[in-house]
């Protein structure tokens, strides 16, 4: 396995790993993670909007 990350949390896989990865991001989508990519998808685009966004612990 080959990991490469970055100072500002980013991180790339490679080899068998990568493969994986692809495979479980395209099989097993449950109302979990698609509300968990939504809400990603949204915080995004209020960091690029405005330069920040507020996360409320409470509210998970």
């Amino acid at each position: 396995m080959a990991v490469h990350s970055s100072s500002f949390g980013g991180l790339h896989l490679s080899g068998e790993d990568a493969r994986k990865f692809v495979a479980q991001t395209r099989t097993g989508q449950s109302a979990a993670v698609k509300q968990t990519v939504s809400r990603g998808k949204e915080l995004a685009a209020a960091l690029l909007a405005t330069g920040q966004v507020r996360i409320d612990s409470s509210s998970r």
